[in-house]
């Protein structure tokens, strides 16, 4: 995969999709992180639950929180939650 090629020469890569579940799981897997923003759909949710760590929440609140603002998740934690408020 001619990602894996740019992250050995510090190159950076920004991939942008409406719809998550087409990004194939290798791609998903060489991200440093994952921005989420006013997802319409769980399975969407659930498409990236398998890759990063999700906070400790139920699926239906945290796709309630997930509708309402943005998540900027790591595959190792989540690192921030900001809800305009």
């Amino acid at each position: 995969m001619i990602i894996r090629q740019y992250r050995h020469l510090g190159m950076r890569v920004l991939v942008s999709t409406q719809e998550p579940t087409v990004v194939p799981a290798k791609l998903l897997a060489l991200c440093s992180f994952i921005v989420a923003h006013r997802f319409q759909s769980p399975g969407w949710l659930r498409a990236l639950m398998r890759h990063v760590t999700v906070p400790e929440l139920s699926l239906d609140a945290l796709f309630a929180k997930v509708r309402a603002c943005c998540f900027v998740l790591s595959p190792l934690f989540l690192v921030e939650e900001f809800s305009g408020r």
